[in-house]
């Protein structure tokens, strides 16, 4: 593994290396409908388990006369899972699709979608790729006003490849904490990390 030839650091993430070559950009397929802030529901039977309510009887209706696996009602995404045992779990959370696609049309987002896209076959200096405008503009839509691209490696592959995901993240504020409550996939970049020799 590559690191710093001064301090002997080594390099696990896209932002520790000075250098990048771009070897892959690819899309992610956005859902249908996006949630945020998951909770777990189940249809049979009540549970004092923190989390576990009770699924609203319409929305089981719905899921049993449409036959889907995710939809939205009354402002919430539920989605339906298959778990261990043979039951169903069903998931529940805020509705975010008509921001998350809000943003992803924005300006800053498309135009640092666009230099991802160029940089494949250049190497590039990684502080070239973080200073995009998604990456460092706090960005507005919906009711949440502070979305912006993060990178949040995947794997490294072999001979020195890695893979990231280029994320649109947003939340909000608790104290000094903040809590992500969008978090959507919008690229996978290839690249090999490099240092100046």
């Amino acid at each position: 593994m590559e690191g710093c030839p001064v301090c002997s650091r080594a390099f696990e993430r896209l932002e520790d290396f000075p250098l990048a070559y771009i070897t892959k950009f690819e899309r992610s397929e956005i859902p249908e409908l996006i949630g945020s802030l998951l909770k777990r529901f189940h249809p049979e039977r009540k549970s004092k388990m923190v989390g576990n309510q009770p699924l609203p009887k319409n929305v089981l209706r719905l899921f049993q006369e449409s036959g889907k696996y995710t939809l939205s009602y009354e402002g919430r995404v539920y989605r339906k899972t298959d778990h261990h045992h043979g039951t169903q779990w069903y998931e529940s959370a805020d509705d975010v699709t008509s921001t998350v696609k809000k943003a992803i049309a924005k300006p800053e987002i498309q135009a640092s979608l666009s230099a991802l896209e160029k940089f494949v076959g250049k190497e590039i200096p990684t502080k070239d790729i973080l200073d995009l405008p998604g990456f460092n503009k706090v960005i507005s839509a919906g009711r949440y006003n502070d979305l912006s691209l993060c990178v949040s490696e995947i794997k490294q592959i072999e001979n020195g490849l890695r893979e990231c995901s280029v994320i649109l993240t947003g939340g909000w504020t608790i104290g000094s904490i903040r809590v992500a409550s969008i978090n959507q996939e919008l690229v996978q970049l290839g690249y090999e990390g490099r240092i100046i020799r």
